[in-house]
C-alpha cells in the first residue's frame, strides 16, 4: 500500500506517530510539493484545497457533494442532530429570520456556516447585527448556500474515521470549545463508534472509501452530528493509528 503525502502534512503534530506506524505496516510513503499534483498512490494526505482540486485523483476521491452539510443534515433524523436547522442562500438569511424564529429554529443568535465542503465561510455563532461583518470577513457570495442551526453547547467533540460503512477509530479533539486532544478508553471509543453507526451511517453513507464524521456531546448528555469531512485533509488527532491502519488494510 502506498501513501502520498503533501509536504505540509509533515508539519502536523501527528506526523511522527503516523510515519512510524506506516513503516511498521510496510507501507510506502511518497512526499510531493505544493506546485505538483499528487503522484499515484492508494491514499493521499493533503490540505483542503488539494483535496478539492484533485478530488477525482486516485487516493483522494470522495463525492464532495455528499459532504455538503445541507445535503447530509437533511437525511438524518432530529435525534441524530439534536437541534433544528435550515438551509438558505446568504441573501435570504436576514429576510427569513422571523420565519425561523416562529418555527423554533433560531433565537437571537444562530450558528452559521457555508454548506459546501471546503468553503472559507467558517462556523460561527452570530446575531442579526453581525451578518455584515461575517459576510465581509469571509467574502460570502449572496447566492452561497448556508447552513443555519440553533446554537448548542458542545461539552466535548470527537473525531470518527470511517471506512465505507464501518467506523474504525475515534478520539476527542475539543472540550468546551477549545482544542483538547485526548485518547479514549476502549469502552468510550466503542460507545461512540456504535452511536455513529446507528445514528448516522444507518441513515446516510457518502460515496467515499474513507471519510471523517465529527460528533459532539451537548451539555454533557446528548450526542449530535457536527459535520463530515474528507479523510485526505482531516487530522487524526489522538486517534489510534495502529487500529486505523489495520482497519484500512482489511
Amino acid at each position: 500500500m502506498k501513501w502520498v503525502i503533501h509536504e505540509a502534512v509533515r508539519q502536523m503534530k501527528e506526523w511522527e506517530r503516523f510515519a512510524s506506524e506506516v513503516e511498521n505496516f510496510g507501507h510506502k510513503v511518497q512526499v510531493y510539493g505544493d506546485l505538483l499534483s499528487p503522484p499515484d498512490g492508494d491514499f493521499v494526505r493533503c490540505p483542503v484545497y488539494h483535496s478539492i482540486k484533485y478530488n477525482s485523483h486516485r487516493g483522494v476521491f470522495c463525492n464532495l457533494d455528499e459532504l455538503d452539510a445541507c445535503s447530509f443534515y437533511s437525511k438524518l433524523p432530529y435525534d441524530s442532530l439534536g437541534r433544528h436547522f435550515a438551509c438558505v442562500k446568504m441573501k435570504e438569511v436576514r429576510y427569513k429570520l422571523s420565519e425561523f424564529r416562529e418555527n423554533g429554529i433560531l433565537g437571537d443568535k444562530f450558528f452559521i456556516k457555508a454548506s459546501k465542503f471546503g468553503k472559507r465561510a467558517g462556523s460561527h455563532v452570530i446575531s442579526l447585527n453581525e451578518i455584515p461583518y461575517y459576510t465581509d470577513k469571509y467574502k460570502v457570495d449572496e447566492d452561497e448556500m448556508m447552513l443555519l442551526a440553533a446554537p448548542v453547547n458542545f461539552t466535548s467533540e470527537y473525531r470518527v474515521i470511517v471506512k465505507e460503512d464501518k467506523p474504525l477509530v475515534a478520539c476527542q479533539y475539543k472540550s468546551h470549545g477549545k482544542m483538547d486532544e485526548q485518547e479514549l478508553t476502549p469502552d468510550k471509543e466503542d460507545s461512540i463508534l456504535n452511536w455513529v453507526y446507528e445514528n448516522v451511517i444507518n441513515y446516510y453513507t457518502p460515496k467515499c472509501k474513507l471519510y471523517v464524521i465529527d460528533i459532539g456531546l451537548i451539555d454533557g448528555s446528548k450526542m449530535s452530528v457536527v459535520e463530515m469531512n474528507s479523510f485526505s485533509s482531516s487530522g487524526f488527532y489522538k486517534c489510534n493509528i495502529t487500529r486505523l491502519l489495520k482497519g484500512i488494510n482489511k
